[in-house]
This record gives C-alpha cells, structure tokens and sequence, in this order.
C-alpha cells in the first residue's frame, strides 16, 4: 500500500507498506503533518483520507480491494466527516447528472421545463453546501472543517477581498485542495478572458501567496501546469518568463514537462545565444542567420503579419527608426530581418511593397506552425528579438520607443 501526501494539485510518494495474506496493512506511527493524503494500490485504485496528528490513530475497513467503493471508516472523526460529504456529494452528482440530460432535450423544446430544470439543479447545489454548512457548524476544530470551508463555502460573490479568509501563511493549506479549488474559482468568475485580464489576475494572486515561499511555489506550479494544460499559450509563456525564470531554474516543485518547455523560453532571453536558422523565403532569399547577424553590429528579428493591425502600425516607426540610426551610424549598423506569418503569398507581397521597405523580408508561407515562429516561441505579433554580431540576443522590444531608447 502506497502513502501520498497531497501537495495542492499534485500528490508526492511518502510511505509504503506491504499487506499480509489476510488483507490487513500498518503504517508505522509516525508524525506526518495535517493535510490530505491518498492510499494507493495503483493509479486507478486509490482512496483520500486525512491525517491529523491529534488522532493518534486512523482505522480504516475496506469491503474488497476497490478502495473508493469500498471504505468504511472505524476510528477517525476527520475521515468520517471527509466521507460522509464525499457520500452525501455522490449522490446529488447522480441527481444533477440527471437534469443534466433532461435539462438538455427541453433546451430547445421546452423554454419553461429548462428554467424549471434550471431551478432543480440550484436547489441541489443549496443542498450541497447546506451539508457542508451544517458538518462545518457541528464540528468547527477538525482540519475538515477548516479546509471545507475554505473550499466550498469561503467562494465569495465579488472580487473585492475575495482572498481574505486565505492565510497564505498557514502552510497547513498546502497539503489540501483548498488553494488550487480557490485560484480556479477567482480566475473562472472574476478575470477577463483575454491578455491583460489573465495577466492581471496572475500578479494579484501569486502577489497574495508571496506572503510565504512554499505557498508562492505551490500557487505558480498550480498556475504553471494550469495554462500548459489549457492555454492560451501566451499565458504560459509569462508565467515562465515573468516568474519561473526570474526566479531560477531547476525548482524541485515543478514537473518534468514544464522544467523542459522553461528550458526552451530561456533560450530566448536576453544573454542568450540566439537559436540559430536556415530559410529559404518564398521571394527566393535565403538566410542563415548565424552569418546575417556578422553583417551588422545589430540585427532585429521582426516577426509580423500582413492581417496584424499593429503590426501595421508599428512598421512604418520601426522603418523611419532604422533609417535614423543608419543615418547616424552608418549601413552596417543595424538590419531589420522581417519575418511575416502569412500564408498567402498575395497578401504577404502586396504588404511589402507598401511597407518595410528597408527590411529584409523573409516568408515561409506556414503561420504559425513555420519551424522559425515555434522556435522563438512567438505567440503574438509583432514580436521583436534584438541580436548583436555576437549572435546573443541584447532585448525583446515590443514597441518602437523600446527601440529608440536602446539607441538614442
């Protein structure tokens, strides 16, 4: 029988022990920290509980070997408590799950059943929360309590100090649901599905949980695989950028996958050498860029689109600002490499023969799955990537006064 400990969305190995031939298993006494734990015979065939150090002991009876369908609690407050919600919750499941289908069929059919299934289905949740009410109000002390009502009764109905019953100090929170249950709930019904609003909300909540290093590190690992998961993939990559990076590499809290695509960002930093390519443009350039960059002391990659609005507002600052420098400093000073995410070479031509002028313009024709824009990461445009003759990239400018002020 395996031991996890629950580290917010992820569970971490912390004790085994074998079972005899009549089916019993102990672990040995040992002080592990409150929180939520899962027995496991495999992945599919596991059960929760919660360990308290004031129980001294936890007895547990299963019917068969499939531990969720099967557990009956002997001797623990904590878990009778965690099971009884987690029966009572079973069951209004199946009930909604139900609406669920009827509610469906009278979408179109039957406006007044809808709204009456609709009605249903409040009621059930009512039910639900007035379970949790009633086991948290009856048995204030237990880490059950605290964590349900944390969890499912501590959703606030506006933004304003949604987190103020959250102790980011309380390290106690990190061995239970309650955090990542907490940030899903504020991101779904207070931010902004675009940029700025998942943005903004990110910084508020990973500000919040900086009151205390693990909590900070369980939040951004939360965010982290999140987004990976999910997207936006621009989302992702700020989060990588902004945070994981800013704060070193290697972090022991963040899984493989996520460790690999951070080492992929962080080739694209500024200190970096600059990924290296090969490209033969559909106007018959080729470029390598390795060689391009020895021609001047600086080169910027600019990667943009025909279809892009800003792009066509940045363009026409960005060429009046090369040919300023080039004026000052002279032909080998700087060089603009214009990338274009088209995928119609019509559209692509005629955008180039209108601006860009002094850029070196290169297109592949493949968008976004071209092997140039998935190596730089590009996920919006214009993106820019400043590159000295040294090949290591100097800055990421995303306006065309970031530009001017590198070279004033």
């Amino acid at each position: 029988m395996i031991l996890e400990s629950v580290f917010g969305n992820d569970l971490i190995i912390i004790d085994s022990c074998l079972i005899d031939r009549l089916g019993s298993f102990v672990f040995p006494e040992k002080k592990y920290p409150v929180g939520f734990y899962r027995l496991s015979l495999s992945d599919t065939n596991s059960v929760e509980l919660i360990i308290n150090p004031s129980e001294p002991v936890i007895e547990l009876y299963f019917k068969n070997t499939k531990l969720r369908e099967s557990i009956h609690v002997i001797n623990s407050l904590e878990n009778r408590l965690l099971w009884l919600n987690k029966s009572n919750s079973k069951d209004i499941l199946q009930e909604k799950k139900k609406i669920f289908i009827l509610r469906s069929y009278a979408r179109k059919n039957n406006p007044d059943e809808f709204e009456e299934l609709s009605r249903d289905l409040e009621k059930l949740d009512s039910i639900d929360r007035q379970f949790v009410s009633d086991l948290v109000g009856k048995y204030p002390d237990t880490y059950f309590s605290k964590i349900a009502g944390l969890s499912l009764l501590g959703r606030k109905t506006c933004k304003e100090g949604y987190f103020d019953d959250i102790d980011f100090n309380d390290t106690s929170l990190m061995r239970s649901p309650a955090i990542p249950i907490r940030i899903m709930d504020y991101l779904v019904r207070f931010t902004e599905y675009d940029e700025v609003g998942f943005k903004a909300s990110i910084d508020y909540i990973l500000h919040l949980a900086s009151a205390n290093q693990p909590m900070y590190e369980l939040s951004l690992n939360y965010l982290l695989s999140l987004f990976n998961d999910t997207g936006p993939e621009i989302i992702f990559q700020y989060l990588v950028e902004n945070y994981l990076l800013s704060d070193g590499c290697g972090a022991d809290y963040i899984n493989d996958d996520i460790e690999k695509k951070a080492f992929d960002y962080r080739q694209i930093q500024p200190g970096s050498k600059a990924p290296d390519f090969e490209i033969h443009s559909e106007n018959g350039m080729d470029i390598n860029l390795s060689d391009q960059v020895l021609k001047c002391e600086y080169t910027l990659i600019l990667f943009w689109s025909s279809h892009c609005p800003f792009c066509r507002e940045v363009i026409p600052a960005l060429d009046s600002s090369l040919l300023l420098n080039v004026e000052k400093r002279g032909k080998d000073f700087i060089q603009v490499l214009a990338f274009s995410l088209d995928t119609g070479k019509r559209d692509w031509g005629e955008a180039i023969e209108n601006e860009g002028k002094n850029f070196l313009h290169y297109c592949d024709l493949k968008g976004w799955d071209s092997p140039v824009v998935r190596l730089y990461k590009v996920h919006k445009t214009p993106a820019c990537f400043l590159i000295g003759r040294d090949g290591r990239i100097i800055a990421r400018p995303s306006r065309p006064e970031e530009i001017r002020r590198l070279f004033p």
